[in-house]
C-alpha cells in the first residue's frame, strides 16, 4: 500500500472549511435570534405603554369628560390631572424630554427628563361636541441606529 504525503493535511483542510461552512451561519442565526428578542421586548412594552395611555386617559374622563382640552399631553401612570401636563412640543420627529419615560424598579414607568430614554408616550386629545378622539403614541428610541418605531393606539370616548 502507497502512501500520499500530504494527505492528511488535504483532508484535515477539507473538513475545517466544511466545518466552517456549517458553523458560521449558526453563529449568524444565533446573533439574528438575539436581536429579535430584544426588540421583541420593547415592541411589547411599547403596546402595553401605549394602552396604557388610553387607560390613563379613560380613568380621568371617567369623572367628567367636559375636562377634556383638545392638545397633546405627556401622561403618567398615575396621572389624574392632565391640565398641567400640556406639551405641544412632542411628536414622533420631535422627541422632546418631557415625554421620554424612564423604568423605575420601584414603580414602573414614570416620567423623566433624561436625554438617553428609550421611550417616550405622549397622548394627544381631540374633543368634538359630542366625542373625544383619543390617540396615544409610543416612540421606541433605537439605542443602536437612528430608526424609531412608533405605535399608536386610538379610542373615542362619548359624551352622554
Amino acid at each position: 500500500m502507497k502512501t500520499y504525503k500530504g494527505a492528511t493535511l488535504v483532508g484535515s483542510l477539507i473538513a475545517i472549511t466544511i466545518l466552517t461552512i456549517t458553523i458560521v451561519p449558526l453563529l449568524n442565526l444565533q446573533a439574528t435570534i438575539a436581536k429579535a428578542r430584544f426588540f421583541l421586548q420593547y415592541d411589547n412594552t411599547a403596546n402595553l405603554l401605549s394602552t396604557e395611555g388610553i387607560e390613563v386617559i379613560r380613568g380621568i374622563s371617567l369623572n367628567n369628560l367636559n375636562s377634556l382640552t383638545s392638545g397633546t399631553y405627556a401622561v403618567d401612570y398615575k396621572t389624574s390631572n392632565i391640565d398641567s401636563t400640556n406639551i405641544s412640543n412632542c411628536s414622533t420627529s420631535n422627541l422632546d424630554r418631557s415625554c421620554a419615560l424612564d423604568k423605575n424598579t420601584n414603580s414602573g414607568y414614570i416620567r423623566v427628563n433624561s436625554s438617553d430614554a428609550v421611550f417616550y408616550r405622549f397622548v394627544k386629545i381631540d374633543t368634538f361636541n359630542d366625542r373625544v378622539k383619543v390617540s396615544s403614541t409610543v416612540v421606541v428610541k433605537n439605542p443602536r441606529s437612528s430608526q424609531n418605531r412608533v405605535y399608536t393606539t386610538f379610542t373615542e370616548l362619548f359624551k352622554f
